[in-house]
């Protein structure tokens, strides 16, 4: 006599298949295997594709401005907050990108303080101790997160090769519009050597230039102090690219009354009220 075989847990069982089965229901056991990042990018629309490039190109300005001593977060962050309406598929593409590229470093973590043997002591009698408050200064607004994509379509529509030259002769190149002398303090901080036509022809420098550039304005900007609160902080950025960080400084400290025009006829006042929400508080 022979013995039907039962089915065991170890016997394959073919599932009873159909047209409609194969349709709709099979689709959603599939295994989703994660898609590599040039199939992604093969996926999308030509606008789509520049408009990753251009996300890229801004998150990796963005972080050199770490080099120079700016707060960095990570790429999703910069580009959450530099682009709040582009689809986060298209933002969440770029940071792959950035992050296999050029990876952020880990945020440094605060060595802990060593309790002096009065702590020790205060603590065993009386429990943990209490951090008192600290007495600095609220820290300034934070700056909006168009502002680099606002003024470099007000300085140039976002062309890399914009150029002008003012009646004294000076020329002013670039999407941001640098003239030699503030591209000379780059060098010298840099130890680098160009000359405006090279920087003109390179999108690349133009990027490290502006990254060194905000930074050393952030620092300006912070070493205000007090002076500073009730400014905007973007406002104080763009009289400081108009009007150099000295004299950015000069216009918060007089509250505003040293507001000198550029050739065109731009005061910093101008610049402060167009890139910012408000005017000084006083």
């Amino acid at each position: 006599m022979t013995q039907q075989n039962k089915p065991g847990l170890m016997q394959a069982q073919s599932p009873e298949t159909s047209p409609v089965y194969d349709s709709l229901i099979a689709p959603l056991f599939k295994s989703s295997r994660p898609r590599s990042i040039e199939a992604q990018l093969h996926e999308l629309s030509e606008a789509n594709r520049n408009m990753v490039i251009l996300l890229v190109r801004h998150g990796q300005m963005l972080s050199r401005m770490h080099d120079f001593g700016a707060e960095v977060s990570s790429y999703s962050v910069l580009l959450g907050q530099a682009y709040p309406q582009v689809s986060s598929h298209l933002k969440s593409l770029a940071v792959a990108i950035l992050q296999k590229a050029a990876p952020l470093p880990e945020p440094k973590q605060p060595r802990p303080m060593r309790q002096t043997p009065r702590e020790q002591a205060l603590e065993e009698l009386y429990g943990p101790i209490k951090a008192a408050p600290t007495q600095q200064p609220d820290p300034l607004p934070q700056p909006t997160s168009d502002f680099l994509e606002r003024l470099t379509a007000s300085e140039s529509s976002g062309r890399s090769d914009a150029e002008i030259t003012v009646a004294d002769g000076r020329r002013f190149v670039g999407s941001l519009q640098f003239g030699e002398a503030r591209l000379r303090d780059y060098q010298r901080s840099t130890g680098t050597s160009f000359t405006q036509d090279e920087f003109k022809a390179d999108p690349a420098l133009q990027d490290k230039v502006a990254a060194w550039h905000f930074a050393d304005i952030d620092k300006g900007i912070a070493g205000l102090g007090d002076a500073a609160k009730g400014y905007d902080r973007d406002g104080l950025k763009a009289v400081a690219h108009l009007g150099g960080v000295s004299g950015m400084k000069r216009f918060v400290r007089s509250n505003g009354e040293y507001n000198p025009a550029d050739e065109l006829g731009t005061s910093l006042s101008d610049y402060y009220a167009k890139f910012s929400g408000g005017g000084p508080t006083t």
